[in-house]
This record gives C-alpha cells, sequence and structure tokens, in this order.
C-alpha cells in the first residue's frame, strides 16, 4: 500500500472511536466529514489563546496549525487491524510521555484536580497569579514552559484544536485516547502503519509526541520503542 491513507480509513477510524466511546457519560461530538472535500474536520474557529509563550515541553506539537482542513484522498481500504496497531502505538505513546497517567501534569508538579476539563483551562485550581498557572490562569508550568497534561501529555493550544474544536470538553480518560487518536491521525502516520512500516510512523506521530524517536525530547531507541509498540499489540508486525 504506497498511497495515502483512504477515506474509508477517515470514516472507519471515526467510527470506530465513536462507538468505543459511546458509553462515556459525557456527550462527544466526533468531527464532521464532508463528502464534496473530504475533509473530516469542523470549520469553527479554535478559541484564541493569550499565553504568550511557546511550549517544547514535554511534547513538540503545533499548537498554532489550523488543522480544520484536513483532508484524505480515496484509494485503498486499510489493513483490518489497523484498529489494533493504533491503540497499540497509542500505548506506547501514554507509557513514553507520562508512564500511562492520564491524571499527570506536565514536569510531574501534581495531579488534574478536575477531571471534567483540561487543567489548562481550570482557573479555579489554577488561579492567576498561581504557583503552577499561567497569566490568566489555567496550569503552566513556568520552569518547563509548558501547559501540557494528561497521559499524552497535550498542550493547552493542541486540546483546542483538536477536543474544544470537536465538542469534547471533558479531560477524562476516555476524552484524551479520543483526542489523541485524531491528533495521531493528522500527523500522517495512519498509512505507514497500516503498512506495517512502524519506524516510519513512529517518526511521523514524533512530530506531535517528542518522547517518540525523532522527537527532541526521546530518551527511548528506535528498537526499544518497536519492542514496546509489539509488546502492546500482543504480535510483532508481520
Amino acid at each position: 500500500m504506497t498511497n495515502n491513507v483512504s477515506l474509508f480509513l477517515g470514516i472507519g477510524l471515526i467510527a470506530l472511536l465513536a462507538s468505543k466511546y459511546s458509553n462515556a457519560t459525557t456527550q462527544r461530538i466526533v468531527p464532521y466529514f464532508d463528502p464534496g472535500t473530504g475533509n473530516v474536520w469542523d470549520n469553527t474557529p479554535a478559541p484564541v489563546t493569550d499565553e504568550p509563550y511557546s511550549e517544547p515541553y514535554p511534547a513538540q506539537q503545533n499548537s498554532t496549525q489550523d488543522y480544520s482542513n484536513v483532508n484524505y484522498t480515496p484509494n485503498e481500504i486499510p489493513s483490518y487491524d489497523l484498529e489494533k496497531r493504533i491503540q497499540a502505538l497509542l500505548t506506547v505513546i501514554r507509557v513514553f510521555e507520562s508512564g500511562s497517567q492520564y491524571d499527570a501534569l506536565a514536569g510531574y508538579v501534581g495531579t488534574v484536580p478536575n477531571p471534567a476539563m483540561h487543567p489548562a483551562f481550570d482557573i479555579v485550581n489554577f488561579p492567576p497569579g498561581g504557583t503552577y498557572a499561567a497569566r490568566n490562569g489555567g496550569f503552566y508550568n513556568r520552569r518547563l514552559n509548558s501547559s501540557a497534561a494528561g497521559a499524552y501529555q497535550i498542550i493547552k493550544g493542541t486540546w483546542q484544536n483538536f477536543a474544544i474544536k470537536n465538542g469534547i470538553t471533558s479531560f477524562d480518560s476516555d476524552s484524551q485516547d479520543q483526542v489523541a487518536a485524531l491528533i495521531l491521525q493528522s500527523t500522517g502516520a495512519l498509512n505507514p502503519l497500516s503498512n506495517g512500516n512502524l519506524e516510519s510512523a513512529i517518526r511521523k506521530a514524533s512530530v506531535q509526541w517528542a518522547s517518540l524517536p525523532g522527537g527532541t525530547q526521546s530518551n527511548h531507541t528506535m528498537q526499544q520503542t518497536l519492542t514496546a509498540f509489539n509488546s502492546a499489540l500482543g504480535a510483532p508486525v508481520v
């Protein structure tokens, strides 16, 4: 399989995610799919953040890029076990980024006090002027220059683009998994992942998660990452 991830993949992944999280207590809205353009995101402008900082740690997520017009070209039906591979790679990312702690704050300075929202938007528990608060409130680790939080250490701007724009407001574990899958999809990692080209998939994903090989904060070799992936998958990819 050498072409881009198919239109079927875009629809199928969204359907799988919607099905997986349909029993969650918080209402979630899956991305809008426009069959005319192939867009799988809505066009609602992202909320504007007034934070004057960039966030290189612990993920190098591009929080300024607009993901409202991500296109997928219909070509091929993906391999049957792609969903298992997605879950395996997300497991590796969780372990590398936070030790799989869904309540982790950047720098492990505490835990998420309110799973109903990303802590960067929580001005009650992180009021302006607080030790770990941004200028206008919300979690922000000044020492690390980061608002990253959760199992996937997602920063404020990235959460705006992938969660809030798609109606996901909770920061519980199900929401974090769903948003992480959407972020992974945006990196272009799913096509090589479906082909079994794991190294390419991992390097593409490292654009968003710097703990992966190829990322600026990686402490793991590619072989260690592949071993962790196969362990999460339950069997080597052939």
